[in-house]
């Protein structure tokens, strides 16, 4: 199994970051009760999917030609269920 780092979302307009980046879990960091803390970094399996992602949206960027804005490319279960989202 090769090693994968939140590095191998990086795409030719697309930062790691921008795959993971969310304000709740941000949030959820500055809170003094540590226990509320919220990871949002996707294990190896999640990385490889996220992969298959970062190559569609590069694909798609590409095409268009326009700056595409990721709103929400991956969610820990625990982000997910912090902000509300389905569990499908």
């Amino acid at each position: 199994m090769s090693e994968l780092t939140l590095e191998s979302l990086r795409r030719k307009n697309f930062a790691p970051e921008e795959f993971i980046k969310s304000q709740k879990a941000a949030d959820s960091l500055k809170d003094k009760d540590k226990s509320n803390d919220i990871s949002n970094i996707p294990n190896y399996n999640q990385l490889t999917c996220g992969m298959k992602l970062a190559d569609k949206m590069q694909e798609i960027r590409d095409k268009i030609g326009k700056p595409i804005s990721i709103t929400n490319g991956f969610r820990s279960p625990k982000l997910n269920e912090a902000v509300g989202g389905s569990k499908t």
